[in-house]
């Protein structure tokens, strides 16, 4: 109580343009705070929702895009073993890697073992990707040696035929 006492004095000592300018200053910092307490922290929640929101339906319009792309590729035939050994076979002689030595055969019933002594391996997996989306098989193994050349590496690949 012996504060505000003190306060009350103080205020009545003061002219009458000084209590005036003390009362446009006590104003205006009532404003900045509740600029910077109330306001500023619900309009930065509120813009950071807001982008949260476009994210969101950027996603959104994104997975629609690509849903149908991905029903598809579901499409892939299924292949007897000896039906994808020779798209293999035809597949590496009219492709890039031709001029890469490989070797291909049937290791057994299902499976079939693909060899590159040197092969470029992004290439490589493109191809396995487009020919994932032609015919169904797996890759049971996918071994890959990087070599001396930058890019290319040496890839042993086993694949299963899925009927």
């Amino acid at each position: 109580m012996n504060v505000i006492h003190q306060a009350n004095d103080y205020w009545q000592k003061l002219a009458q343009r000084e209590q005036l300018a003390l009362m446009i200053g006590g104003f205006f910092l009532g404003i900045f705070l509740i600029y910077q307490f109330i306001y500023a922290p619900i309009q930065n929640a509120i813009t950071y929702q807001q982008q949260a929101l476009e994210d969101a339906q950027e996603t959104l319009n994104w997975i629609q895009k690509v849903t149908p792309q991905i029903q598809n590729a579901s499409h892939a035939k299924p292949i007897q073993s000896t039906a994808l050994l020779s798209v293999l076979q035809n597949e590496l002689s009219n492709q890039s890697f031709k001029t890469f030595p490989y070797q291909l055969s049937q290791s057994n019933a299902t499976d079939i073992d693909l060899r590159f002594q040197k092969a470029p391996f992004n290439e490589l997996m493109i191809w396995l990707w487009k020919l994932s989306k032609q015919y169904v098989f797996e890759i049971n193994t996918l071994q890959a040696k990087r070599t001396e050349i930058a890019g290319v590496c040496e890839v042993h690949i086993i694949l299963k035929a899925k009927e």
